[in-house]
């Protein structure tokens, strides 16, 4: 994709299939207004602004042209728009005159594209500008207006900008540890910001609008130790046996789907293998179909035996990338004592696969759940699959930082964490482009006297 030469397209929908009235050819690059005026009769003295009305030279039409100087375009070249008449003949012979003075027929998204090499959007807001093509309801559309409005640009760049500093504090400490006037980061110190970190992004990434997931069917994932009865809470919820049960684990083994009927609409529910360490080519299958499913899940149900220690928590693991509730199946196993409710956990939390207890609340309870029609407004966080994905790459590195950092390693090998924490911002610089890890040597440059 070439950025020195000037392209040409139609960027009204429907027009070459006569879809409109109106349509308009945009042209962007060093030569968009010479080539404007090549199929138009404008004024030889060209400039910036709105040229009314105007006869095009192919056939004598009226014709509005709107000229964009450099930088101050939507992509950020020279821009010319020439707003005509929506005959498809027209535009095509107009195409043909503009192709035949030395314009390139546009690639898809090349405008978009240009836009985000000339620095004028985003990553995120390019991909806002596709889910506004695509929206096909007032919620995509309110979603995709918010992420090109920058919000997730925005959110990122901070976090970005906190994680950079963590990493000059620690490269600091590695490469100007002769300096006496620079001071090192301490373990406890950097422990609590990582921390901090790791639970900013998993609140964002639980809680965020799901641009393109707005349309499709809500998603529920069961998931768990092996043999705690997943499979089977998903047979008791629908009624059917669409996965397999045994009392040997690991029988399911790979991701399952099961649609639950409500008054609220249908509902996929998604059984995936249990948690496991994966020491095998299969294992490492499962587990990869198990991440695919959770990065998918509007909800996810963390199920747990029944031991009397999980009753007084519902704290689910912080670590699932959406809203979570623990669910403790095999509620028959336990004396009578141990179902009086508990304050901290609702009744739909204890339940029975094998004898159907308090199922119909939990079906009741996922239904109000995952169906409540979250409102999407101009500041809130949207996020598309590409952005929960990297987000959970960040994590990862996070966990792994923080797990060095615990010990004593961070002592003798701090570039072990440097190392995560650089390959944490290099992902977080995927989502927007826009973030570079040579800032960190700006950062250290900037906040420590060195080199005196």
């Amino acid at each position: 994709m070439r950025a020195d030469d000037t392209i040409v397209a139609v960027s009204s929908p429907g027009s070459m299939a006569g879809g409109g009235l109106r349509a308009i050819i945009r042209l962007s690059g060093p030569n968009a207004w010479p080539l404007a005026a090549a199929v138009t009769h404008l004024p030889a003295n060209l400039h910036p602004g709105l040229f009314t009305p105007i006869t095009l030279r192919p056939i004598p039409l009226p014709a509005t042209v709107l000229l964009f100087q450099a930088p101050r375009s939507f992509t950020g070249d020279h821009l010319a728009e020439i707003h005509l008449p929506g005959s498809p003949a027209l535009l095509r012979i107009c195409l043909d005159a503009l192709t035949a003075a030395g314009a390139r027929p546009a690639d898809p998204g090349e405008f978009s594209a240009r836009a985000f090499f000339n620095g004028k959007i985003d990553l995120t807001q390019a991909e806002g500008i596709a889910a506004t093509i695509h929206a096909t309801s007032s919620r995509e559309l309110r979603a995709a207006s918010a992420l090109r409005s920058g919000v997730l640009h925005h959110w990122t760049v901070g976090i970005a900008d906190r994680l950079a500093n963590l990493l000059a504090a620690v490269e600091a400490g590695i490469d100007f540890v002769d300096e006496e006037d620079v001071r090192f980061i301490e373990a406890d110190a950097l422990a609590t910001a990582l921390h901090q970190l790791d639970a900013a992004i998993h609140d964002t990434s639980a809680t965020s609008i799901r641009v393109d997931r707005l349309d499709a069917l809500p998603t529920v994932v069961f998931v768990g130790a092996p043999n705690v009865g997943k499979s089977s809470l998903i047979n008791a919820l629908t009624g059917h046996d669409r996965s397999i049960v045994s009392p040997i684990a690991g029988t399911t083994r790979d991701r399952l789907s099961a649609l639950l009927h409500t008054d609220r609409g249908d509902i996929r529910l998604v059984d995936v293998p249990g948690e496991e360490p994966a020491t095998d080519e299969l294992q490492n299958k499962m587990m990869a179909a198990r991440q695919a499913a959770l990065l998918e899940a509007d909800l996810i149900l963390e199920i747990v035996d029944h031991p009397a220690a999980q009753l007084n928590s519902s704290a689910p693991r912080a670590d699932y990338p959406a809203r979570t509730a623990i669910i403790r199946n095999k509620a028959d196993l336990l004396d009578p004592e141990s179902l009086a409710p508990v304050s901290d956990y609702a009744d739909w939390q204890l339940v029975s696969a094998r004898t159907g207890f308090r199922i119909p609340a939990l079906r009741k309870a996922i239904a109000e759940i995952v169906t409540h029609e979250q409102p999407v407004t101009g500041d809130q966080i949207v996020l598309n699959q590409r952005h929960r994905v990297v987000l959970e790459q960040v994590r990862s590195n996070l966990a792994t930082a923080m797990n060095i950092t615990a010990g004593d390693a961070f002592l003798r090998h701090p570039e072990l964490v440097a190392a995560e924490l650089r390959h944490a911002l290099d992902s977080l610089g995927s989502i927007t482009g826009t973030i570079s890890p040579d800032d960190v040597l700006g950062r250290i440059f900037s906040q420590f006297c060195i080199g005196k």
